[in-house]
């Protein structure tokens, strides 16, 4: 009895602990140094990080030479503040990518003047890293539910990235054993890409070659964002030889949400061509239905994960009728 008990604490504890410690090279961060106006390093200094679609909140100090770090961030909205003894408190507003290393270096001032910065990211696609010669365009969340896509599959998106072309001879972009992901980067063969999903690899070499498909296609109401490295990226990456596609999905937040949908498309919409046989248009009919759903992780009188962890479920099931 106290064996199956401890056994099913421990691995309560190892699973709180998964959720969260999520350490993959996908995740992002901020790194820097905290200076007062003389540019002194400040040690000590308080440095809170709330994710500001989530909820989530991190905490850490400045070391004696006024050095911070705080890894595993997701991307996303960020607002970073920073107290110390004597100073003002100093809020900033940052915007923060897919698996980046954000170097934010802070300068406080003396006395009860509050500044904030608002950092944005533009609206190009392309991304300018000053810490790095990474080449990359970025897709985020809005503009993936936003963009209309002729099959609701993400893959269609990558080829917005400058030097991206679609190779897939597909229309109607499918997924499964039908899709392919045979894209072009810069020129390069289509078999030597890579996609990460979360963090794990979905190219399914085995099935065509060249017309590979993916293990997993995160729904368009799942993703948070898209990033496509073209060139010149870490070693942190997969080295395929070609472009890397690194998809990032949601998480909870403080609050439970969730949609639910169906995206219908039927012979019954459609008219009849003028070469079609028959009186009516020909068979085609498309169901894509599912729903989303998040919120913190509550344990009732065990753990309560507001401001600390969350969970993400999504399923999406697909109808497809086509004449053979």
């Amino acid at each position: 009895m106290h064996i199956r008990f401890f056994t099913r604490l421990g691995f309560l504890l190892f699973f709180l602990f998964l959720l969260t410690h999520p350490g993959n090279a996908q995740t992002a961060r901020f790194f820097g140094q905290v200076t007062d106006s003389q540019n002194a390093s400040v040690p000590n200094a308080e440095v809170e990080v709330t994710n500001l679609d989530s909820g989530t909140v991190v905490h850490t100090t400045t070391d004696a030479s006024g050095e911070y770090s705080v890894p595993y961030l997701t991307a996303g909205r960020y607002r970073v503040v920073v107290q110390a003894p004597g100073f003002s408190v100093s809020p900033h507003d940052v915007t923060l990518g897919m698996g980046q290393a954000f170097l934010f270096n802070l300068q406080l001032t003396v006395g009860g003047e509050q500044t904030t910065v608002n950092v944005q990211g533009g609206s190009d696609l392309t991304e300018i890293h000053l810490e790095s010669n990474e080449i990359s365009g970025t897709i985020s969340g809005k503009e993936v539910s936003a963009i209309q896509l002729n099959g609701r599959n993400f893959t269609q998106l990558i080829a917005l990235a400058p030097g991206v072309s679609n190779q897939t001879q597909q229309d109607e972009a499918k997924v499964g054993m039908a899709g392919s992901v045979a894209y072009s980067v810069n020129g390069g063969r289509t078999e030597y890409n890579s996609f990460q999903v979360d963090g794990s690899e979905t190219l399914n070499v085995g099935i065509n070659k060249d017309h590979s498909t993916l293990i997993v296609y995160p729904s368009i109401d799942a993703i948070q964002e898209i990033k496509v490295l073209t060139s010149n990226y870490g070693a942190q990456y997969p080295s395929t030889g070609n472009g890397t596609t690194i998809v990032t999905t949601k998480s909870g937040s403080d609050s439970f949400h969730g949609s639910l949908y169906e995206f219908l498309r039927n012979e019954n919409f459609n008219s009849k061509g003028y070469f079609d046989i028959g009186t009516s248009a020909p068979l085609y009919r498309r169901n894509d239905f599912g729903g989303t759903i998040g919120g913190p992780i509550v344990l009732p009188h065990v753990y309560n994960g507001k401001s600390k962890s969350h969970f993400f479920y999504s399923e999406e099931a697909r109808l497809e009728t086509s004449p053979t």
